[in-house]
C-alpha cells in the first residue's frame, strides 16, 4: 500500500516522495524493517536495522528514497496479534530453541522430539517472508482444546500470529497485508482451500486478487484439521496430537504476557542476526519438487546454532517421510511415473497411454491393489499433474519432448522414485536416488 507526499527539497522545489505502507521488509542492502510495539506506546512503530548501525525506532521513518509507515489496519488486528517490544539479545540461540522446546513439553505435554519439531517450524515462520516454499503444519486429533493451547503458545513466540476461525480465501488475502503467521483452528476447513493453503505457500505463485489483480499470499500457516484423514496426505510437517493430560499446567493470561515479553525480542533478535545468510542461502530461491530432506534442512537452516535440537526431531520427520513413502506406493500417479521412467530413458520416442495404463496397474497389483485404473483416469490424472498428450492414430500418446521430461523428473523428485541414469542433465539437475 502506497500514497505521495509531497516535500520541500533544499533548493526550494517540490518534489513528490512515495509513503509505503509495511508490516516489515528487507532492504538489498542488507538492511530490515520490523514491526514493534514499544510498551511505551499506544500504535506500533518501525525498528530500521543495519548491521553494525544504531538501530532507528520511529513511526515513520526515510529510507531507501521511500518514506515507511506501519501498515494501517483496524485496531482490532492489533490487539489480536503480538509484536515483540524490541529486540534483544537474551543468549544463543541454542538456548533460545532449548526454552522454547520445554516449553511445548511443559504446557502442551508434547514429547520431546514432537516439542523441537514444533519449535523447528516455529522458526521458519520467522523467515516465511525469505522462504521459497514455508512448510504448512498440519495438527491432526480429537482434542481442539490442546491444539488452542499450542496456538496460544505459537501466538507468544511467532512472528506476527493471528489465531483464526472460519477464515476463507476472501480473509486469507485481506490479512496478508500483516504478514502474519496464521494459527488457523478449522476442524471442517473445505479440502480446496486446504489445498489453496499449500499450493500457494511457493514463491512466485499468486492467487487472483480483487480488481483484477494477483497476491503473493505465501507465509506461516499452523491448520487444526481434527480427524480429517485426507489432511494427512498435504504436503508439509504433521503433528498428531494425543489426548492432552489432565495435569497440564494452566495457560493463563499473565504466564502468556510473560512469554511474550521474553521470547518475542529474543526470536526478533535471531531473525535480525541470521538475515544476510538466510538471503544467500538457496531456501530463497524457488524449487516446487523439495522432497522431505529438503525440508529438513531447511528446518536445520532456520534454527542453525540450535544444538541438539535437530537430533531431536530428525527422527520424528524421518517416520512422517516413511509413512508418506508407504502411501505413495499405492499412488497411481507415483507409480505412472515409475511406468514412464524407463522408456523415457531409452531411445524411444513416445508411450502410448494404453501402454502407461498396463505397466502403471501392474506395478500397483504387485504391490497389492485390487483396483484397476482406467485409460481414461489416469489420462486424467497424468493432465493434473502437468504431463502433456497427444492424439495420434494410435490413440493418445506421451511424447518424450523437452517439458515432458523436464516435469516427470521433478514429480519422481518430488514421489522420491526412479534411479540415476547416467548421461541425463535432467536426472543430475532434478538430484535423483543414484542407482
Amino acid at each position: 500500500m502506497t500514497k505521495t507526499s509531497r516535500i520541500t527539497a533544499e533548493n526550494g522545489s517540490d518534489i513528490d516522495q512515495k509513503i509505503i505502507f509495511t508490516a516489515g521488509k528487507v532492504f538489498a542492502d542488507g538492511s530490515a524493517l520490523e514491526l514493534i510495539f514499544p510498551s511505551t506506546q499506544k500504535k506500533p512503530s518501525l525498528l530500521l536495522w543495519a548491521d553494525g548501525q544504531e538501530p532507528i525506532v520511529a513511526r515513520e521513518i526515510d529510507h531507501d528514497g521511500s518514506i515507511y509507515q506501519p501498515v494501517n489496519v483496524d485496531p482490532s488486528i492489533w490487539q489480536a496479534t503480538t509484536l515483540p517490544t524490541g529486540f534483544a539479545d537474551r543468549g544463543p540461540s541454542a538456548n533460545l530453541f532449548e526454552e522454547t522446546r520445554d516449553l511445548f513439553e511443559h504446557y502442551g505435554g508434547l514429547s520431546q522430539a514432537e516439542a523441537a519439531l514444533v519449535t523447528a517450524w516455529n522458526a521458519t515462520g520467522w523467515f516465511a517472508d525469505m522462504l521459497s516454499n514455508p512448510p504448512v503444519l498440519f495438527m491432526h486429533g480429537p482434542d481442539m482444546g490442546l491444539a488452542i493451547t499450542l496456538f496460544r503458545l505459537l501466538s507468544c513466540i511467532g512472528r506476527h500470529p493471528l489465531i483464526l476461525t472460519e477464515i476463507d480465501r476472501a480473509a486469507l488475502c485481506s490479512l496478508m497485508i500483516l504478514q502474519p503467521t496464521f494459527l488457523i483452528n478449522q476442524v471442517q476447513i473445505s479440502p480446496r482451500f486446504r489445498a489453496l493453503c499449500c499450493a500457494s505457500n511457493y514463491r512466485g505463485v499468486v492467487v487472483p486478487g480483487r480488481d483484477g489483480g494477483v497476491l503473493d499470499v505465501v507465509s506461516s500457516k499452523a491448520i487444526f484439521v481434527g480427524n480429517a484423514v485426507q489432511a494427512s496426505n498435504d504436503p508439509g510437517l504433521h503433528l498428531f496430537l494425543r489426548p492432552a493430560s489432565d495435569d497440564l499446567p494452566p495457560l493463563d493470561v499473565v504466564t502468556q504476557r510473560q512469554m511474550k515479553e521474553r521470547f518475542e525480542p529474543w526470536y526478533l533478535w535471531h531473525r535480525l542476526s541470521n538475515l544476510g545468510q538466510m538471503r544467500r542461502s538457496r531456501y530463497a530461491s524457488s524449487d516446487i519438487t523439495a522432497p522431505m530432506d529438503e525440508l529438513a534442512r531447511m528446518l536445520q537452516f532456520c534454527t542453525r546454532n540450535g544444538g541438539q535440537l535437530e537430533q531431536q526431531w530428525a527422527k520424528l520427520l524421518r517416520s512422517q517421510e516413511l509413512d508418506a513413502m508407504a502411501e505413495r506406493t499405492w499412488d497411481p500417479g507415483s507409480a505412472m511415473i515409475e511406468a514412464i521412467w524407463e522408456p523415457l530413458h531409452s531411445s524411444e520416442k513416445s508411450i502410448s497411454m494404453k501402454d502407461v495404463s498396463d505397466l502403471t496397474n501392474t506395478l500397483l497389483e504387485l504391490r497389492g491393489e485390487i483396483r484397476e485404473y482406467s485409460v481414461e483416469e489416469l489420462g486424467k490424472l497424468l493432465r493434473e499433474m502437468g504431463v502433456s498428450r497427444r492424439r495420434q492414430s494410435s490413440g493418445m500418446t506421451v511424447i518424450f519432448d523437452r517439458e515432458t521430461s523436464t516435469r516427470v523428473h521433478q514429480w519422481a523428485r518430488r514421489f522420491g522414485v526412479g534411479n540415476s541414469v547416467p548421461n541425463c542433465a535432467d536426472c543430475t539437475g532434478a538430484q535423483i536416488v543414484a542407482d
